[in-house]
């Protein structure tokens, strides 16, 4: 073989190596931006369900508030009337059930499964305009109460950049 053959080969030979190396290279660089995409889409997909999540948690406590405000109102019309059915009364059991049913379709939003305060609040309720003045309303309502404001600062600190704690 002469030598302008063997430095053809020789070159050739150097020339689809440099070319393997250049596609390796290439391949290499574009899985690792695919993967860093990857990675900042998940962190970005993250942050938007952490937002809507405590979005809709805030929206679900100050609903809580309402419904407890609105039971407080009715339970103050109807204090004067012991008489189960007057249309105060029955406003306060109206208001019970009602909020009762929301308490059931919002209670994980509320923090895990378990007895709850609010429940407690609607059966209270619904026992006092019922004509069982013994039941203690008011210590019900002030349990919602403390409820609602704990579970406000437990949202808002977990936000803040703590713990989670309760809303797992």
């Amino acid at each position: 073989m002469s030598d302008v053959a063997q430095v053809a080969l020789i070159t050739g030979g150097i020339g689809f190596l440099s070319l393997l190396a250049t596609l390796g290279f290439n391949l290499w660089s574009s899985l690792r931006e695919r993967q860093q995409r990857l990675a900042e889409r998940q962190q970005d997909y993250h942050e938007w369900y952490r937002r809507t999540l405590f979005e809709k948690r805030l929206k679900t406590a100050q609903e809580a508030y309402s419904w407890w405000r609105r039971l407080n109102e009715a339970v103050a019309r109807a204090s004067g009337n012991e008489d189960p059915n007057t249309g105060e009364n029955e406003a306060v059991r109206e208001l019970a059930t009602q909020a009762r049913e929301w308490y059931d379709n919002n209670s994980l939003c509320l923090g895990s499964p378990g007895p709850s305060h609010f429940v407690g609040l609607t059966n209270s309720a619904l026992a006092w305009a019922g004509g069982r003045r013994e039941v203690n309303i008011q210590k019900s309502l002030n349990e919602v109460y403390d409820w609602i404001r704990n579970l406000a600062d437990r949202l808002l600190q977990s936000e803040r950049g703590g713990s989670e704690e309760g809303f797992a």
